[in-house]
């Protein structure tokens, strides 16, 4: 105690209790005072092991450009949409299409992102495809980094509403 005696005759009583009301926030009643000497790490050292709060689980790919290609139909088509990390698209039809663009809101942004990001789309990506009973359906491949997965529009081929969700979203907001 001979240290913080000497503290507090340094600092002097008005000090002591500027120091408590500014810890005390707007209240006036001073908060819980801690005698711990654990130190608070700078920013360039790194944190004690267990102090950090564990962000969400990255088990979904990172969201960078996303590719959905259509392909089939009666008319066999091939239509494909690329969107960049900034929401910019450009659809193709064909192999030497005209091009389109155009960009997502930022409310469908989020929204792919989301999509895009989560654990349900790596786990549906990473399915094989069934053989599905029906004929000129669609099918979507969608391509996020290193994840490819496949969504027929034929409603035996099993269900993948995440994917589904993503072709959804970009059938209304772009040209596809």
């Amino acid at each position: 105690m001979r240290h913080a005696s000497g503290w507090i005759r340094a600092v002097g009583s008005a000090g002591l209790v500027l120091v408590l009301a500014a810890c005390a926030g707007t209240t006036g009643e001073p908060g819980p005072v801690s005698t711990s000497a654990t130190p608070t790490p700078s920013p360039t050292s790194p944190e004690p092991v267990g102090t950090r709060s564990p962000g969400p689980p990255v088990t979904g790919p990172a969201f960078g450009p996303v590719s959905v290609t259509r392909t089939g139909g009666i008319a066999g088509v091939t239509q494909t949409v690329r969107i960049g990390a900034d929401g910019s698209w450009t659809y193709t039809e064909g192999r030497g299409g005209t091009a389109t663009r155009g960009r997502l809101t930022e409310a469908e942004q989020a929204q792919l992102a989301g999509l895009v990001t989560s654990a349900a789309f790596a786990q549906e990506a990473r399915l094989r495809p069934q053989p599905g009973q029906c004929a000129d359906m669609f099918v979507y491949t969608i391509t996020v980094g290193e994840f490819t997965g496949r969504y027929d529009e034929c409603p035996s081929a099993g269900q993948r509403p995440t994917l589904n969700a993503v072709v959804s979203l970009l059938v209304g907001a772009t040209a596809l």
